[in-house]
């Protein structure tokens, strides 16, 4: 064999060959070491979740409970009513000078005073009222 092909499969090859093997075994060790650390995260993740469930269906439980306990000691009762509308409350109507001397009587006797023209309602009895007919 070559003296010069002997000597550059043994110190060139040689080396070169396991340091290739060294990159893929470390490539192989890295990769495994990633998914080793996915993993527990999920785990950790997985068991977090766990837990909150746990919670949720004990308060659950609790929250069911209570209410049975609120349940048993208060009666509650419902009445549907009807409602019934005969009229619309607001209109699109303005009122006129005699509208709001009307209201302003029936305020006047809501309130216990007394108004121009009575209680009755009576227009001739305010002054100016004639004049407006």
């Amino acid at each position: 064999m070559n003296p010069l092909l002997s000597f550059a499969l043994r110190y060139i090859a040689g080396p070169v060959l396991i340091g290739i093997a060294a990159f893929f075994y470390g490539q192989h060790i890295g990769a495994l070491s990633c998914e080793n650390k996915v993993l527990k995260a999920d785990a950790k993740a997985t068991q977090a979740q766990d837990a909150r469930v746990v919670t949720a269906q004990t308060q659950d439980a609790q929250s069911v409970a209570q209410d049975q306990v609120r349940q048993d000691t208060v009666r509650e009762i419902y009445h549907d009513v009807p409602t019934i509308v005969d009229h619309p409350v607001y209109s699109q109507q303005c009122l006129d000078a005699s509208g709001v001397q009307l209201i302003a009587r029936a305020v006047s006797a809501a309130n216990g005073g007394s108004a121009p023209g009575g209680v009755d309602g009576n227009a001739a009895q305010i002054p100016g009222a004639a004049a407006q007919h």
